[in-house]
């Protein structure tokens, strides 16, 4: 979404029916927004949370890109970058002179022995955040939560926003610390590392783990009982990505860490979850990716290539509930490296209610209104940076984007 913007703004194509968007889902979701469902600051009834969801949490796909473009209901099964070609699951296939690889990762629930049975069950006490339907899920045995032991997951890296899996736990607490590992001594919360989970038996309220890193001893398995399970899926790049020429041997597109170009494939870019960035997967970090990819697509499409820059510095943010309205912003560069915004005004290591109005209603406001029409750049606010000149004084360029749904 953000890409097709910011290339209409730039005028890099004819017409906005240039641009060909592969999405096979009908809706598109705030996926940051999930926190709030399943911790439940959107309510804790199930028509609270449908109510206040429908705009907010997700929108029709159709209403978030300019009504020209051509948007095709498909997902894309194999990649030729040898041909210029996709290929889709109804058959058809595509050929193209530029290629963004943007298709995120792949929740691979099924991974877990067990865990699809158990998240699908109404009756039992598992759920996850990572999917709309399952954090409503989780939301509805938090809310009805009597006592007992509450085991949450995290799989080993690369997942989804790293610190998603905290937000959820701080959120079923109100009270809080200034830094997270105080935080979870003081509410009683025993961290465990290295151990990932391998069956869920919902029948026997058991969870099995394996130990993981250099210490594991072979065979090595946990079994811990629960009365809640919060469950953070194991999480693959699609099987499209994998197998093609472009992607590393772990799957992910390969890209040049500064640029968001190919190391293949001058044509090719790619940023977000699917891409080899080494930096975590948050909204922040696409924000930042995505004028820094179009300036330099644009520099391979006017044929200046050698005008390409390395401007990607790794930036993403991790905004962490930790429950009584506040929260941390986390804020780092390549390398675990710190870069706050805020940093000059306040220490962002202390959970601030200022924080956390941003989070809950700014960042979606923004999202569903700003992205879109490609004015909005990450932490540079409405303002674009200083590579990115647009070509049109226009700043929407005149792009018509479907009215919003609500």
């Amino acid at each position: 979404m953000a890409v097709a913007a910011l290339i209409l703004r730039k005028q890099l194509v004819a017409k906005a029916s240039d641009i060909t968007v592969f999405e096979k889902s009908a809706t598109h979701y705030y996926q940051p927004a999930f926190t709030m469902v399943s911790g439940g600051l959107l309510g804790s009834k199930e028509e609270d949370v449908v109510r206040t969801s429908t705009g907010l949490v997700h929108r029709p796909a159709a209403s978030v890109f300019d009504e020209q473009i051509n948007l095709v209901p498909d997902e894309i099964t194999e990649f030729d970058p040898n041909q210029n070609k996709v290929m889709t699951s109804n058959g058809k296939s595509y050929t193209y002179d530029y290629l963004i690889v943007a298709c995120g990762n792949k929740l691979r629930y099924d991974l877990v022995e067990g865990a699809v049975d158990a998240l699908n069950d109404p009756q039992s006490g598992v759920g996850s955040m990572y999917d709309f339907t399952y954090a409503k899920k989780i939301n509805q045995l938090r809310a009805n939560f009597k006592g007992g032991k509450i085991i949450a997951t995290q799989p080993p890296m690369p997942i989804k926003c790293a610190g998603a899996p905290q937000k959820w736990v701080y959120l079923c607490e109100e009270a809080m610390r200034n830094e997270l590992h105080q935080t979870a001594v003081s509410k009683a919360i025993s961290p465990h590392f290295e151990y990932d989970v391998t069956k869920v038996d919902d029948q026997k309220k058991k969870v099995h783990f394996k130990k993981i890193g250099s210490k594991a001893s072979k065979n090595e398995v946990i079994i811990e009982s629960y009365d809640m399970l919060h469950l953070v899926p194991p999480q693959r790049p699609h099987e499209s990505v994998a197998k093609a020429s472009f992607s590393n041997d772990a799957g992910y597109v390969d890209v040049h860490k500064y640029t968001l170009q190919s190391t293949r494939f001058e044509n090719v870019f790619s940023l977000g979850d699917c891409s080899s960035l080494p930096t975590s997967r948050t909204a922040a970090a696409v924000f930042a990716q995505s004028p820094i990819l179009v300036h330099n697509l644009e520099k391979v499409m006017t044929g200046n290539k050698h005008e390409i820059k390395e401007l990607y510095d790794g930036y993403a943010s991790c905004p962490i509930f930790v429950g009584d309205k506040k929260l941390i912003l986390a804020e780092f560069l390549y390398d675990g490296q710190i870069s706050e915004t805020f940093g000059r005004f306040v220490d962002q290591r202390t959970p601030r209610m200022f924080f956390y109005y941003l989070k809950r209603y700014i960042f979606p406001y923004v999202y569903w209104n700003y992205v879109p029409r490609a004015q909005w750049f990450g932490r540079d606010g409405f303002m674009p940076p200083a590579f990115f000149s647009s070509t049109s004084s226009n700043s929407t360029s005149g792009q018509k984007v479907k009215k919003n749904s609500h």
